[in-house]
């Protein structure tokens, strides 16, 4: 994620939860802990996960482990849709609108 749109994620955190700060070093912190491969949309749907079920304070954990499941899934099932192609089985309706809901999240 672009530094400029990590600045906007954590200010749509402080705008939700008045307990963050928002400066530079705060985004400098963030961003050497976030996976650098982190998209800000991620990020926003992490972030309106995170508040709509939690008060805690969110840090870069909370979308550091769902970006990395997220991740693992999506690799689960290319490698599933290559092996199915590979055998000459192909992908049922169902497999292909979930991998397509996927891609859409990224």
């Amino acid at each position: 994620m672009k530094r400029s749109d990590l600045a906007r994620l954590l200010t749509m955190v402080k705008s939700i939860d008045d307990r963050i700060s928002v400066d530079e070093a705060r985004v400098y912190a963030w961003e050497l802990v976030l996976d650098s491969d982190l998209t800000f949309e991620f990020g926003v749907e992490a972030l309106k996960r995170h508040y709509s079920v939690s008060n805690e304070r969110i840090m870069p954990s909370h979308l550091n482990v769902p970006w990395r499941a997220y991740k693992r899934d999506e690799s689960l099932q290319q490698a599933s849709l290559e092996r199915r192609t590979q055998q000459g089985v192909p992908p049922t309706e169902e497999f292909k609108e979930a991998l397509a809901k996927l891609r859409r999240i990224k």
